[in-house]
Order: C-alpha cells, then sequence, then structure tokens
C-alpha cells in the first residue's frame, strides 16, 4: 500500500510540474518562431528532466511513507 501512496503522490506533482514545464517550454520557442518540428523536439527533450525529477520525488515519497508506517506502529 506505501508504494501505492508514494505512486500517487510522485503521478500528482509531476503531472503539475509537466504542464507548468512544457507549457514554459512551448512559449519559450513560440516567442523566437521555432517551427513545428523543434517545438515537437523541445518539448521531448523537456521530458526526460522531467522523469528524473519523477524518479528522486517517487524515491523521496516512499522514504516518507515507509516513516510514516514506522511511526503508526
Amino acid at each position: 500500500m506505501i508504494y501505492l501512496n508514494a505512486l500517487v503522490g510522485t503521478l500528482f506533482l509531476t503531472l503539475e510540474a509537466g504542464v507548468l514545464i512544457e507549457g514554459v517550454t512551448w512559449m519559450i520557442m513560440d516567442a523566437f518562431h521555432a517551427s513545428r518540428n523543434v517545438l515537437m523536439s523541445g518539448e521531448m527533450l523537456m521530458l526526460l528532466p522531467l522523469a528524473v525529477l519523477a524518479f528522486f520525488v517517487f524515491k523521496n515519497a516512499l522514504s516518507a511513507e515507509k516513516d510514516i508506517l514506522e511511526g503508526s506502529l
């Protein structure tokens, strides 16, 4: 159950960060009048740091869930 709780928190935080990162990337590249291919490439490249962020958020959330479980016994 702790894995599910950690996953839900991770997905929520990653979704919120992803929307913000992708929106900012789109606005910056659109301001420079980038072509459609460059826009899509930039969007794909921004998914890599988002995946790294999701890994560390999940790791911290899992640690927090384990601490909560140990504290409640």
